[in-house]
């Protein structure tokens, strides 16, 4: 948690004073701490959250909620509570001249009626507060009266050029924080971020366009690719629905012939008959057995008894 702290010449009371006079009108709100007892909370207007402790003449200040840069928010945050101490202490010494001014040059003040009132309203004061009032009230009335309005001429003067002074050297306090450097740069900083940041998100924006118009010019490409896919998807299941009906024959017809040869075998291969005619040049085998029986296997595309039932692969030699 960072923490800067300051030590001010004035009393305790004027320092709180001059707090709660930023937290009323200045750039900062009240917070509500979770465990504050006599801790002041604050919140800027950059959103940075302030503990403020005063011990004396002491102002530590805790930076409860980090920002950009700690330091820079608890230097300003000193740097609003100097100036206004300034013009507070400013309106104090204003209020005291302009009551000066109000009381007549040629009469003497009456302390010893002051010091009446206060000893009547405050009887709770030592004797020797008491007399000291006493003892400066009959000095004052040993005074000449036109040496008194010398006196209080003087210190009027003395209390402008203390004014003027302390307006010429806290002149930079003085100013509206607006125009001070550190808000400017502040305010600068947190605009350029902002800049940044539009400009990431419209970049973002077009990229999400672009990508989007080529989803749109690619979905026909999908359709049509789904389409094919679904077509050749069916065309495949037909094939595999063939080729099973085919398997399945081919089956059928091996269990055929093999019962047919086994038949043959069983019933002698004389049953089995060959015709051959050398001068017509035909012939005919009941399967590859009685083929083979006569002497004829294998037999060849075009050769007499050749016929597709006998060649099982296709390949033009049957009974092989």
């Amino acid at each position: 948690m960072s923490s800067q702290s300051k030590t001010y010449e004035c009393s305790p009371q004027l320092i709180k004073t001059a707090i709660d006079s930023l937290l009323k009108s200045g750039p900062y709100s009240p917070l509500v701490l979770v465990k504050q007892g006599t801790d002041i909370g604050a919140r800027s207007s950059f959103g940075s959250k302030l503990r403020i402790r005063v011990k004396d003449h002491e102002v530590i200040v805790y930076l409860i909620k980090e920002g950009e840069d700690g330091d820079r928010v608890l230097s300003v945050f000193f740097h609003d509570l100097s100036r206004r101490i300034s013009q507070i202490e400013k309106h104090q010494v204003k209020q005291q001249a302009n009551a000066a001014k109000t009381q007549p040059s040629t009469t003497k003040p009456a302390f010893s009626t002051a010091a009446t009132e206060v000893k009547g309203s405050k009887p709770e004061k030592d004797d020797l507060v008491e007399k000291s009032i006493e003892a400066a009230s009959r000095a004052v009335n040993r005074i000449p009266a036109p040496l008194f309005a010398v006196f209080m001429v003087l210190a009027l003067v003395l209390v402008a050029l203390i004014a003027f002074f302390m307006g010429w050297q806290g002149g930079y306090d003085s100013r509206d924080p607006v125009e001070q450097p550190e808000y400017t740069k502040m305010i600068d900083a947190h605009k350029e971020e902002v800049r940044n940041l539009n400009s990431k998100i419209s970049d973002l924006q077009s990229i999400v366009i672009d990508n989007q118009k080529r989803i749109d010019e690619l979905k026909p490409y999908k359709d049509e690719y789904d389409s094919k896919k679904a077509e050749l998807d069916k065309r495949q299941s037909d094939l595999d629905s063939r080729s099973s009906e085919l398997d399945s024959r081919e089956n059928a017809v091996k269990q055929r012939e093999d019962a047919a040869a086994a038949a043959s075998t069983s019933t002698n291969s004389g049953s089995s008959y060959s015709s051959d005619d050398s001068s017509t040049g035909w012939a005919y085998y009941k399967n590859c057995s009685a083929a083979r029986a006569a002497g004829a296997a294998p037999l060849y595309r075009g050769q007499p008894g050749y016929r597709s039932s006998l060649d099982r692969d296709g390949d033009g030699i049957a009974c092989e």
